[in-house]
This record gives C-alpha cells, structure tokens and sequence, in this order.
C-alpha cells in the first residue's frame, strides 16, 4: 500500500495515468452493479466535525453496507470524538483506523486501496460503495462522484438546494462529458471516491485547514493529474441535519454550488489532443487494475 509520508522527491511518485482531456467516462465499461463482486479494500475517510451528534448513524450505515465487511475500514477526522466513534466502531464491528498524518487524503490513502471521502453524519444508501467500487475496478484514474442529499431532519420536505445545484452542473455539462474550465468542481463535496495509488501521487495540498478550499484543491489536482470525472447515481448518500447547527446562511454557504467559489489559482490546464479510450492504447497500461 501507498506510504503515507509525502515522497521525497517528485521522481519517487507514482507516476500519473495517461490523460483522458474530453472526460468520455462513457466509453468505460464497468460491470453492472447487480452483478458486480467487489474485491477491493475500501477506506473511508469520515470529515468532521460531527455537530448533530449522528455519525454513530453513519457507521451504522456502513456496516450495512452490501460489500464484504473485512474490505472496510473506516478513518476518521480528528475533529471527530476519538473514544466516543471508537465504541460506535465497536457496536457496529466496523474496523477503526488512526489517521497517518494531517491530509486527510494522504492519510486515508495509507488504510486501503480505494478511498471515499464522506461526512460524518452521511448515511450511504446500502449500494454506496459497491456502486464506486465497480468503476475502480475496472479503470486506475477514475473519480467518481456520487449524490448527495441534504435533508432537515425538522422538515424533511424542504428544498435540496445541493441536490439541485449538482443536477444543474451534469446537465451544464452533458454528464460531465463537455470539457469546461472548471469541470473538477464536480469532485469537490463528499461522496467522492478515488484511489489510493492516484491519490498518493499527488502532490501535498495547497489549501490550508480551510476544508473548502482543501476539497476544491483536492478536485483540481486530481483533473490535472489526468483522472476520469465518472458520475455515479446509484452511489447515493443522504445527511440528516437538524437546526440549528445549519442555519440558513450557513444552509447557504455550504451547498455545493459553492459555483460562486473563485477560481483565482486553479488555472486550466493546456489542451491536450485526442484523448485515449480507457483500457485501449497508450492508456491501457496505466488504467490496468
């Protein structure tokens, strides 16, 4: 598994797969989930902090998870309460696993070998992680990009502004397959998956403790490293908040169109020419399971 300590030297990375510039995630030919039979160690990576008090919920989720058990750890945020998710871990014989160092992605990259970035107080739709997983076993440079529901717990009818707004951005995009400045947006929220080698070749983050900027930074260098945006439906996540830890300008600033986030230091990368189909050509080697 991939070291958790930064590399020394650019040269010891591994390195980045071919690049897929136009995105055509549709050409990947994952299994169907019905049939899928997962084989890869999972880790999920849970982001705090957890101010409702529900991400013994989540754990509870993930061990309902119809992927096999003994391929699931669970990393937690620091900001998390270490004893008291260690005993929810426990009740839920979920395996419980120390952050190796402060990126949550680095550290995550270290327990497993496909990593998905959840928040804590996220309850995944028993498919979840199988519906990532399928991808990532059959392609090396996916990311893939699943939905995320936000529900008030007081008034479960209300409006999901995030839902929407992702919705809006997939239709902008013809499904993430019209190139476009600053299509790496789409992978920067919870319920995104990627996996350990991509994320360790990566270089260290740019963006500080602020965990949005971290997420944007995270998306944009995953797109310039070459990955496939895949979005995935059936990989579906719901988190129940209640009031008033969102109240409604902060309900604002935090759905994921975020679009009005700039993007001051995140440049686009050169065009780039034809792009290689997944699994066929030049690429084939670097997107091999």
């Amino acid at each position: 598994m991939p070291s958790a300590s930064p590399p020394a030297a650019d040269s010891q990375r591994t390195p980045p797969p071919a690049r897929v510039p136009q995105n055509l995630w549709t050409e990947i030919d994952a299994p169907a989930l019905a049939r899928f039979s997962p084989s890869t160690a999972v880790v999920v990576h849970l982001a705090g902090p957890d101010p409702d008090g529900l991400c013994e919920r989540t754990l509870a989720a993930l061990a309902a998870q119809r992927y096999p058990s003994e391929l699931v750890t669970v990393v937690a945020d620091p900001a998390l309460a270490a004893d008291a998710l260690a005993a929810a871990a426990e009740r839920h014989s979920l395996r419980l696993a120390a952050p190796a160092c402060d990126d949550p992605a680095r550290a995550a990259a270290s327990a497993g070998e496909l990593v998905l970035f959840l928040a804590a107080g996220a309850l995944p739709e028993p498919h979840c992680l199988a519906a990532h997983a399928r991808w990532h076993e059959t392609v090396s440079d996916a990311v893939t990009v699943g939905r995320s529901r936000r529900r008030d717990a007081a008034e479960p009818d209300q409006g999901d502004g995030e839902a929407a707004a992702l919705e809006t951005f997939l239709e902008a995009t013809r499904s993430l397959t019209e190139r476009r400045a600053d299509l790496f947006r789409v992978a920067a929220h919870d319920n995104v998956a990627a996996r350990s080698q991509l994320l360790a070749a990566l270089g260290p983050p740019r963006a500080g403790a602020d965990p949005e900027r971290w997420r944007l930074d995270l998306a944009y260098r995953l797109e310039q490293a070459g990955c496939v945006f895949v979005p995935e439906s059936a990989a579906e996540s719901t988190h129940h908040y209640r009031q008033p830890s969102f109240l409604a300008p902060q309900a604002a600033a935090d759905q994921r169109t975020r679009s009005l986030i700039p993007l001051q230091g995140f440049p686009a990368r050169p065009a780039a020419g034809a792009c290689t189909a997944p699994g066929a050509g030049a690429g084939a080697a670097g997107r091999a399971r």
